[in-house]
């Protein structure tokens, strides 16, 4: 693992293989991103991507229900 750049809130880090990059927040939030690289290839941890995954469907759903009261409000 190697760190490229860094600079105040931008850090670029170059993954070889094998290495395993865990992040988290400064707060100790449970919630940790595993990054993995595997066979030169970016891979992140399963969990995380289905939280992901399950927060960009969320929002749509919110932004179709607001489209819909929208809708309804009108005259």
């Amino acid at each position: 693992m190697k760190i490229i750049n860094n600079t105040n809130n931008n850090i670029e880090i170059i993954l070889d293989d094998g290495d395993v990059l865990d992040i988290s927040t400064l707060r100790h939030n449970k919630e940790h991103l595993i990054v993995k690289c595997i066979n030169s290839s970016i891979h992140i941890d399963e969990l995380a991507a289905n939280q992901i995954k399950k927060k960009v469907l969320e929002e749509k759903e919110i932004k179709k229900m607001q489209n819909l009261l929208k809708k309804r409000k009108r005259p």
